[in-house]
């Protein structure tokens, strides 16, 4: 595994961790109308200094001393991944923007917090799309040009 896949399954886990992290804290905030305790906090800041501790290390570990930064293959399979992610940011803009009208009305008065999960939602998710797009390239033996 090269680096590329390796930072794409870490990106992926971190970013599936941060997606139910703030649905969690999101659900027992609005759904539950309490604040997470000071210990739930301390357990998600061991597991998050975790997760980054392990992939810095897995990340900058080689498997041989000659294994190459990136050739073109895995430069093709990135910028076809980039691309898909770019899509997909014009995809949930177009959804955010539909869907604020739905939830809040045509009034045209949208709380400002929403604006900031939407974004911080649309980043976790383009951060998948873009490490699920590097990992299917991958698991299917090339970048899409062989």
């Amino acid at each position: 595994m090269n680096k590329t896949q390796k930072g794409a399954w870490f990106n992926l886990a971190g970013a599936l961790f941060c997606i139910c992290l703030f649905c969690w804290v999101g659900f027992s905030i609005f759904g539950l109308k309490k604040i997470p305790d000071k210990d739930f906090v301390l357990v998600i800041l061991a597991v998050f200094f975790l997760i980054t501790g392990v992939s810095l290390f897995y990340l900058r570990k080689k498997q041989s001393p000659k294994e190459p930064e990136a050739d073109e293959r895995d430069k093709l399979i990135q910028r076809n991944a980039v691309i898909a992610a770019f899509v997909s940011v014009w995809v949930l803009l177009f959804i955010a923007n539909l869907s604020l009208q739905f939830v809040f009305g045509a009034g045209g008065l949208i709380p400002v917090w929403s604006l900031a999960i939407i974004s911080l939602a649309m980043l976790y998710i383009v951060l998948i799309v873009c490490c699920v797009a590097v990992l299917v390239q991958y698991g299917r033996g090339g970048g899409g040009h062989e």
